[in-house]
């Protein structure tokens, strides 16, 4: 009967592991997971506001990222992910949250491709000189962001297939990434990194149709 017993608490106890490993996408997360499942990683997910919830607790963290803010299709689970960085202090160049940006972008590139980055002043602004970029950006006449547009390269990759019977790449369902950088004042921003999962649309069409029933 003991080793009954043992025996049982083992194998509850491997379910618990098995349950609790990181998947491979983003922050150790996937496409598709319920709140429940979500809450096996971080017990205390707090809830923003409908089907948008907060994590401080991940799978896989990065030590640049503090706060994981999910959207959780009630049909199609986890639909994206949005998280900000620590905050960033910087000098009147912005020298700092520059150097982080391109570093997160550079790993970003190792494993997604090619991306598209705006880095530029609006047309117009007086804060148009190299030690006026944190002016600027808190100002929001700059922007510096990244973009990945993953379907494109999926579609890139099966036309390849095609041709060499390669299979193409999924990136675990990840339909676009987008990187924007953001001022707190003229000392100090962070980062938020976005992942956008391809069940996203449906989740936001629905949304807007909620939203439209008011009028």
């Amino acid at each position: 009967m003991e080793m009954y017993c043992l025996v049982a608490v083992m194998l509850l106890l491997l379910c618990g592991v098995t349950r609790s490993k990181p998947y491979d996408g983003p922050f150790g997360l996937k496409k598709g997971l319920t709140l429940a499942k979500l809450k096996k990683f971080d017990p205390n997910i707090e809830k923003i506001k409908e089907g948008v919830y907060q994590m401080r607790v991940v799978p896989t963290p990065h030590k640049s990222f503090v706060s994981y803010a999910v959207v959780v299709s009630p049909k199609t689970g986890l639909c994206k992910i949005s998280c900000a960085s620590k905050e960033i202090f910087c000098n009147s160049y912005g020298t700092q949250l520059k150097a982080e940006h391109e570093s997160i972008r550079d790993a970003l590139e190792r494993r997604y491709g090619s991306y598209d980055e705006m880095d530029c002043l609006f047309s117009g602004s007086i804060w148009n000189q190299p030690e006026d970029f944190m002016k600027s950006l808190l100002l929001e006449e700059r922007t510096l962001s990244s973009f990945w547009d993953l379907e494109a390269e999926v579609s890139s990759a099966l036309s390849s297939f095609l041709d060499t019977w390669e299979y193409p790449p999924t990136n675990n369902g990840i339909l676009n990434i987008y990187m924007e950088t953001q001022a707190n004042d003229i000392a100090s921003a962070f980062i938020i990194l976005n992942y956008e999962f391809d069940n996203f649309t449906e989740f936001a069409e629905q949304q807007k149709e909620k939203e439209d029933s008011a009028f």
